[in-house]
C-alpha cells in the first residue's frame, strides 16, 4: 500500500516538473519571439541610422568635417556590439529551449507510464506466486526431514530390540523382554 502511494506521489511529482517544464517552455518562447522582434527593429532601425550616417559622412567629407565623421562611426560601433550582445543573448535563449526541450521529451509519457506500472505489477504478482511456492517446498523439505528422522529412530529402537533379543539366551530372558515390550 506504501508502494502504491509512493508511486502516486511519484507520479504526481512527475506532473508538476513536466507541468513547470512546459510552462517555462512558453514563457522562454515567447521571451524568443519578443527578443527576435526587438532586434529586427532595432537591426531596421540601425541599418536606418547607418544610412544615415552614410549620408551624413558624405556630406561632412564636403565640407571636410572628419571629426564629426569620427564621431559617427563610434556610435556605429557601440550600436552595433549592441545588436552584436542581442544577438548572443537570443543565442544563448535558443540553447537554453533546446535542452528544456530535450529534458520535456525525454520524461515518459502517460502510456508508457501505465505501462510500466502494469509490468511491475505483474513481477510484483510472480514474485508472490514464487514466494508462496517455495515457502510450500520448504514446508515439504521440513516435514520429510522430520519424517525422515522419526523412521531413523524408530529403525534405531527396532535394531537394539533385535539385538537385545539376540543376546538372550534363555527363554526366560526372552519372555521377560517380551514383557517389558508389552509395557512400553
Amino acid at each position: 500500500m506504501e508502494k502504491l502511494i509512493a508511486k502516486s506521489t511519484v507520479k504526481e511529482y512527475e506532473v508538476v516538473v513536466v507541468s513547470a517544464l512546459i510552462e517555462e517552455k512558453a514563457r522562454l518562447a515567447e521571451a524568443k519571439v519578443a527578443l527576435k522582434k526587438n532586434c529586427r527593429e532595432e537591426k531596421a532601425r540601425l541599418d536606418q541610422e547607418l544610412e544615415k550616417i552614410k549620408a551624413r559622412r558624405v556630406k561632412i567629407e564636403e565640407d571636410e568635417q572628419s571629426a564629426a565623421l569620427h564621431e559617427i562611426d563610434q556610435e556605429f560601433e557601440q550600436k552595433n556590439e549592441k545588436l552584436i550582445g542581442q544577438k548572443k543573448l537570443l543565442a544563448e535563449q535558443n540553447r537554453q529551449i533546446t535542452i528544456i526541450q530535450r529534458k520535456i521529451e525525454a520524461c515518459p509519457s502517460n502510456i508508457e507510464i501505465s505501462q510500466f506500472h502494469k509490468r511491475l505489477v505483474e513481477l510484483f504478482d510472480n514474485l508472490n506466486f514464487k514466494s508462496d511456492e517455495n515457502r510450500k517446498y520448504f514446508n515439504l523439505f521440513n516435514t520429510v526431514q522430520d519424517t525422515k528422522v522419526l523412521f531413523s529412530q524408530q529403525q534405531n529402537y527396532l535394531v537394539e530390540i533385535n539385538n537385545t533379543y539376540k543376546q538372550a539366551s534363555s527363554k526366560k530372558a526372552k519372555e521377560v523382554l517380551l514383557h517389558n515390550l508389552q509395557n512400553i
